[in-house]
């Protein structure tokens, strides 16, 4: 057979196969694996990053000093101290605002040098403690009994006492000025560290020179009672495992549903969230699922006005030894790690979306296209993926009324369903886009070749057949 023959057969199959590829939709069919592979990976990954808080709330609701916690007076003996060391706070900070009001005209430097101003500043607190006062912004620590550490920025204590650069931080660099409490470590006169409680309150007066301070009462916790020690430690603890997780706030909840320890809203200590401020809102409806059920339970996000940020409530029950249910364990994470795991797929990004809905059909995460209740238009898929299917994929029409390839899978550990859809139309148009700019100009430069090979196979084919003397 001649080369321009085998050429032509050769040009006319490879059409033909492409046409039978086209035709049989092999280009859809890698598209829905590819989609369907990325939900699954994805929808594990969020479900793994729950199920560690989940891990996480287990651990903490079966430690023994969390128990004993509920068991004790805690909160009613930790209230006490705070409302003595605050009482003590703000008599100081009056005092040394109305000195600054009557004395305009010192500086910084003529207060450091008041012996009156001395003795306001820093008083004694119980039988060890003490008070001191701080600049704002610079955080310099000006008046203290020990002189080591006056002329001290707090920001030198980041790294080995943390607690006390943070209740620091939150004063001085509030604006307005914001008072802030707790428990921390702290290093004495004689080089020990023990456990202290303070309160730091604001002056709201300043010197000539424009310094403004806040003072701190603190006291240390080996001079009160066995209740505000374990306080001291349980507080240090707890902190330390919020700090290490990166959780928003850490809740501990009685029976009653009062708030009896917080990691960072001291002010809700005491605080009924059935009948407070909290009543009706995701914070308490939570609460009141997990004791009806007694089982981990995961919230929707909702903005906190108080955290400004969206957070997702995660709570597991404390139950004692005999089965009572003494309170309620609850972690608050920050929504944008869960909407990191959506944002990380270019191709999803550019030709799709990915997003989350609870199983009522409300949008857990933003819609690209906007939209509410999705309940109507998901119906089927939804049920899908709350039954043991699990989820499912294919091609249908999203909320926008766009034609998408899609998959859906439930998230594990929630009651969430992953969509990942791919926009079928706009996909393929840029890819054949792609494909006529190169995959057309490569067939036309391969017909080229062909028809050249055919045209000097038929000019061969005629010069060898004439020498042969047209045998």
């Amino acid at each position: 057979m001649s080369i321009g023959i085998i050429s032509i057969v050769v040009f006319l199959f490879s059409v033909s196969v492409i046409g039978m590829i086209y035709e049989k939709g092999e280009i859809g069919s890698s598209l829905l694996d590819s989609v369907e592979t990325i939900s699954e990976l994805k929808a594990e990954r969020i479900g793994n990053f729950i199920f560690e808080s989940e891990k996480d709330l287990m651990y903490l609701s079966q430690k023994k000093e969390v128990l004993e916690i509920f068991s004790s007076n805690f909160s009613t003996e930790v209230e006490l101290l705070e409302n003595k060391i605050k009482g003590i706070s703000k008599n100081a900070a009056r005092d040394m605002a109305y000195y600054l009001s009557e004395n305009p005209e010192m500086t910084l430097e003529d207060l450091k040098n008041s012996e009156k101003f001395n003795e306001i500043a820093v008083q004694d607190v119980g039988e060890t403690g003490y008070t001191y006062v701080n600049s704002r912004f610079e955080g310099i620590l000006h008046f203290h009994p020990d002189p080591k550490a006056r002329g001290l920025a707090y920001h030198a204590w980041k790294e080995r006492f943390p607690n006390i650069w943070k209740y620091n931080e939150e004063v001085a660099q509030s604006i307005p000025c914001k008072d802030s409490y707790g428990f921390y470590d702290w290093k004495d006169i004689d080089g020990i560290v023990r456990k202290k409680f303070t309160y730091h309150s604001c002056i709201n007066e300043q010197t000539k020179d424009n310094y403004s301070f806040y003072v701190g009462a603190s006291t240390y916790l080996d001079e009160l009672s066995p209740i505000i020690q374990f306080a001291g430690y349980m507080d240090e603890e707890l902190l330390l495992f919020q700090n290490l997780n990166n959780y928003v706030d850490m809740n501990l909840i009685n029976s009653n549903g009062e708030v009896i320890w917080t990691a960072e809203q001291k002010n809700d200590l005491g605080t009924n969230i059935l009948t407070g401020r909290y009543s009706d809102t995701i914070f308490s409806n939570l609460y009141l699922d997990i004791k009806q059920d007694l089982k981990f339970k995961i919230s929707n996000p909702a903005y906190s006005d108080i955290e400004r940020k969206s957070v997702v409530f995660v709570g597991s029950p404390i139950i004692d030894n005999p089965g009572n249910l003494m309170g309620i364990f609850l972690l608050q994470l920050d929504t944008t790690l869960v909407k990191s795991f959506l944002s990380n797929t270019p191709f999803v990004k550019k030709f799709g979306e990915a997003y989350i809905i609870d199983s009522s059909g409300k949008p857990i995460t933003s819609l690209k296209y906007g939209g509410g209740d999705l309940s109507q238009v998901y119906g089927e898929e939804l049920d899908a993926c709350h039954s043991n299917i699990g989820g499912g994929s294919g091609d249908y029409i999203n909320y926008k009324n766009i034609t998408v390839v899609g998959s859906y899978r439930k998230i594990p550990n929630t009651n969430w369903c992953l969509f990942v859809e791919i926009h079928k139309e706009y996909f393929l148009k840029e890819y054949f886009n792609l494909w006529n700019f190169g995959g057309w100009n490569g067939i036309y430069l391969g017909i080229s070749l062909i028809i050249i090979l055919g045209i000097t196979g038929l000019i061969f084919d005629n010069y060898f057949y004439l020498k042969r003397g047209g045998k």
